[in-house]
């Protein structure tokens, strides 16, 4: 389905806040930005109202919108939710699942040992994480539940690209093939779940490794 006018600005700044091509504390003047993507200011102001929801932007009256800074503290408050829901999502996936979804994993996981031979850059790591993610939100069936780890995926990539490393080998890729061998394949909701959880923690150990 071709995406609307409005959808491709939306995803475009989003995607320009998240990897921090527009920097924190950046103005963002809804003149400059209607120029800038040849829109109408109120496709600007809905754009900006929907990129508010995700922590990105804040408003100060009489003052103009803002990028927002990046705070430790809102992540901890994040991580601490987002791995029980990222638990849940595990558990929905194993039993909701269909053929066509399993397939689709299959393939990325083919590629991901395919490509077991060289190591992941930052890049690299954020295609494939976006690509896990996003299977297991659609295959975990629940609309809710995908929304808002759609929304925390979202916030923890600008935050990878804050703190700007690269992923340790292996890091990362044992978890994806993991989840699909012993969790998904063999029906397996416990270790599916467990793995899950296992993956949020070991990026808030990297986040403390780096900025501690």
């Amino acid at each position: 389905m071709k995406k609307s006018e409005k959808e491709n600005v939306f995803l475009d700044l989003r995607n320009k806040i998240m990897n921090l091509t527009y920097k924190p504390g950046t103005m963002l003047s809804e003149i400059n930005l209607a120029s800038e993507y040849n829109v109408s200011r109120s496709i600007i102001r809905d754009v900006l109202r929907e990129i508010k929801d995700y922590g990105f932007i804040e408003t100060i009256p009489r003052g103009g919108t803002y990028i927002t800074e990046i705070v430790m503290k809102d992540f901890r408050d994040i991580f601490e939710v987002k791995s029980e829901l990222e638990g849940l999502a595990a558990e929905l996936v194993v039993e909701r699942i269909t053929l066509e979804q399993k397939n689709a994993f299959k393939k990325l996981v083919d590629k991901i040992q395919n490509g077991n031979s060289f190591k992941m850059s930052q890049e690299d790591y954020i295609e494939y994480d976006e690509k896990f993610h996003q299977l297991m939100r659609d295959a975990s069936g629940n609309k809710e539940l995908a929304r808002l780890l759609e929304n925390y995926h979202i916030r923890c990539t600008r935050l990878w690209y804050y703190i700007s490393t690269d992923i340790p080998d292996d890091t990362f890729k044992e978890d994806y093939i993991n989840f699909y061998e012993q969790g998904v394949v063999p029906q397996n909701t416990v270790r599916a779940k467990e793995i899950m959880r296992g993956h949020t923690a070991k990026f808030v150990n990297l986040i403390k490794i780096k900025i501690f």
